[in-house]
């Protein structure tokens, strides 16, 4: 036995921390819509738009109308300032890490032209008027 390295394997596993849903009982944490990843299960990337605030949200959801209803009933502190919101664009993948780099690709965009030209929305149909007119 002297000289033998004795290596045994762990049967302990460690988990990624999981989210605490908030106290209302939506099961988000945080406002913030949580996503199971699922193998074979599709994910959406959506895109919001506020009349009223004049601008986009960007997100991912397994499922972009339930998530849009929540958005719409204040469930998210940020996007409950601009509601009411419209759902302007859903496009679906096959992963949650296709979805999620598409998410952050828009939201890099920083609703600027890059969005547009990203997503084929047209800017004629969200024109923003000037801030104090």
């Amino acid at each position: 036995m002297s000289g033998e390295l004795i290596t045994q394997r762990s049967l302990v596993q460690i988990q990624p921390p999981q989210p605490t849903p908030c106290i209302a009982g939506c099961h988000l944490p945080c406002g913030v819509c949580t996503v199971s990843r699922v193998a074979g299960k599709p994910y959406f990337t959506y895109i919001l738009w506020s009349p009223s605030g004049q601008r986009f949200y960007v997100g991912i959801s397994e499922d972009p109308s339930r998530r849009l209803d929540q958005h719409n009933q204040g469930i998210s502190r940020w996007t409950a300032r601009y509601r009411p919101w419209q759902l302007v664009r859903v496009e679906r993948f096959t992963s949650y890490t296709d979805a999620r780099k598409r998410e952050l690709l828009l939201k890099m965009q920083k609703s600027g032209r890059g969005l547009f030209q990203l997503t084929g929305l047209d800017p004629a149909v969200f024109l923003r008027t000037p801030k104090g007119s």
